[in-house]
């Protein structure tokens, strides 16, 4: 307060204009970006298809109704052995600016058998890492039973939810926060998943939470340079056995590290006193 006061009985500037100043520096800077599928170009021209396995499946996008029974979503087709891929191909993403925070809604079925099934949303350093699952992720995953364990994939450490299951046509949303580690060539990896009924608008049900830390080198410049490589996004479904099948309402946000915007602010306010200098008059 004290800086504050000497800042505008020094330079005469109005206290109105610098609180506006301080707001807009430290409330405007978030980014979000969201995909709702309600045209085809919506996954066109911003995802690509990557099937691995024995035999993959398939990602297109449809007409039929997505959350809120608005028209379009991405189906997903997965055969035995096989899964499928949808890389985000329009940006990467810099962890070094702040974390991001990745929400995206699938359509669920119940578990048909014990096959493996997972749904999974991952960052990795290149594409091709991203298929042969060197991603630091959530996950949704089932190995031969009937239900499922929510966890991240988790290098140390880590907390994650069990005996989950699938209501056929109910929309499930996951929300995952991805951000640089304290611990040596790290991602800090914080996620839920929950349960909004068979419109994706009902009264969600928290069904689970997990967290964990994934270490991966590769992920940075070079060995515990803690400055992280631009990262790719993307999500899995593996579903022959039950799952996923449908996708819908990506929001990705990217949020700025508190220190970075108040070191915006300060220098914003910086540059209008300098503009706006008029010393007191000594008597």
């Amino acid at each position: 307060m004290k800086l504050y006061a000497s800042l505008v009985q020094g330079y005469r500037l109005p206290q109105f204009a610098l609180i506006v100043l301080v707001a807009s520096a430290l409330s405007t800077h978030a980014a979000t970006i969201s995909y709702d599928f309600s045209s085809e170009s919506q996954y066109t021209d911003n995802f690509t298809f990557v099937g691995t396995g024995g035999a993959s499946g398939v990602i297109n996008w449809s007409s039929s109704p997505g959350v809120g029974g608005t028209a379009g979503r991405v189906d997903f087709a997965v055969t035995a052995g096989g899964n499928s891929s949808m890389i985000y191909t329009n940006d990467t993403f810099d962890l070094n600016a702040g974390p991001i925070t990745v929400s995206y809604f699938f359509l669920g079925s119940a578990y048909t058998n014990t096959n493996v099934s997972r749904v999974a949303l991952g960052l990795s350093y290149d594409q091709t890492s991203f298929v042969t699952q060197q991603r630091g992720e959530s996950r949704l995953i089932k190995n031969g039973l009937t239900s499922a364990t929510f966890e991240v994939r988790s290098s140390t450490g880590g907390t994650s939810t069990s005996g989950l299951t699938l209501v056929s046509n109910d929309w499930y949303q996951i929300s995952t926060t991805y951000q640089l580690s304290s611990t040596t060539n790290g991602l800090d990896i914080t996620s839920s998943i929950s349960n909004f009924g068979s419109t994706g608008e009902g009264t969600p049900t928290l069904l689970g939470t997990a967290t964990g830390t994934y270490v991966n080198p590769n992920f940075f410049t070079s060995f515990g340079s803690g400055v992280a490589l631009p990262l790719y996004l993307g999500i899995e479904l593996q579903n022959n056995g039950g799952g996923g099948i449908a996708l819908d309402n990506v929001n990705i946000v990217t949020v700025p590290e508190p220190g970075s915007l108040w070191m915006m602010g300060f220098g914003a306010i910086g540059l209008l006193l300098w503009h706006n200098r008029r010393p007191l008059l000594h008597k």
